[in-house]
């Protein structure tokens, strides 16, 4: 009789496995911590707002009354948490020739997975910058990439971009014109933005690596990757402002995550020439991921029918934006938005 996987057996390795989960730390990218602000819920449906500023504090006799002001609801997004699973059989074969090297592999290599599903989708509001998924706060509706972009974070009144609607390759000039778009805004009480003392530099220009020559002279970079080097993220420092040079708002990951089908060589491929400049400031109060409590987590279960180990992750998590100060890009293509 063929000898079978016992309980023992999958004790054993369910242990050693977990062992693996402990020794790993993939994390997401601790420089997202400057992009983006990260919270975990209980709710897998709940609606976030932002508040209007308050206007500047008065001078009053030395006995006099304070002055009254009140904070007013502005932009509200609704977060949904969608749930994320996977499942891998290591086969017993595996298991019994290669006891440590190809199992750990196998293991951590699920586990970057899960880390970097969370990447390709949290980047799929920049992606999709000039269409219906990736718009600002449901009060306000409108795309991310769009001629005019909001003033404030409540009301109507809005800034220009690009005053004939064309969206420009990266360049000095057109990084200047975003730029003075991101200066004129203000709160809602015609508050100025502050400079952010947190970071060396408050903008950050975000762009694929097809993009990586004019970002690296208009940051003014003097570190710079190898030519060879394409990792999904590379961060740095610049002169003039911050650069994120990633292939996550790139067209291969917008085919991955199933946004187009169109090829890369077609006209209407803009995601290798979009870029984009936003103040880190406001996009660690106003970019969000929420993470279900409870999750990511990973577990195995024994497969007696194949003599396998079945190895689960799973996780839970929304993303959005909430306000449309701090965020401004181009497609970058030449083409032209109207609305």
């Amino acid at each position: 009789m063929a000898y079978q996987m016992t309980t023992d057996d999958f004790n054993s390795w369910d242990q050693y496995i977990q062992g693996l989960h402990q020794q790993e730390d993939l994390k997401l990218p601790t420089k997202y911590e400057e992009l983006f602000d990260v919270n975990e819920t209980d709710y897998l449906i709940f609606r976030e707002g932002v508040y209007a500023g308050l206007s500047p504090m008065q001078v009053v006799d030395q006995l006099g009354s304070a002055i009254p002001d009140s904070l007013a609801m502005g932009f509200q997004t609704n977060f949904t948490s969608a749930y994320y699973r996977k499942v891998v059989a290591i086969s017993k074969t595996l298991l019994d020739t290669n006891k440590t090297a190809d199992l750990d592999n196998f293991v951590t290599e699920q586990m970057r997975n899960l880390h970097y599903s969370r990447s390709l989708n949290l980047f799929g509001w920049l992606r999709n910058a000039a269409n219906s998924t990736g718009k600002y706060a449901l009060t306000w509706g409108t795309n991310l990439l769009s001629v005019k972009i909001p003033l404030k974070n409540s009301g109507t009144t809005s800034i220009t971009t690009f005053v004939d609607g064309k969206q420009r390759p990266l360049s000095y000039s057109a990084f200047d014109l975003l730029t003075n778009a991101l200066a004129s805004q203000t709160s809602d009480s015609g508050n100025i933005i502050e400079v952010n003392d947190d970071f060396d530099n408050d903008l950050m220009l975000i762009t694929s690596y097809n993009n990586k020559v004019p970002a690296f002279e208009i940051a003014e970079v003097s570190e710079r990757p190898d030519t060879a080097d394409r990792s999904e993220n590379y961060f740095v420092h610049g002169a003039k402002c911050d650069l994120l040079l990633t292939n996550f708002i790139g067209y291969k990951a917008a085919v991955q995550a199933g946004e187009t089908t169109v090829s890369q060589t077609s006209a209407s491929n803009n995601w290798d020439s979009s870029w984009f400049v936003i103040r880190k400031s406001d996009a660690k109060r106003y970019w969000r991921m929420f993470k279900m409590k409870g999750y990511e987590y990973y577990d195995t279960e024994i497969n007696k029918a194949n003599e396998s180990i079945n190895h689960f992750s799973y996780d839970s998590y929304s993303s959005g934006v909430l306000s449309p100060l701090g965020f401004v890009g181009s497609l970058g293509d030449n083409s032209t938005i109207t609305t």
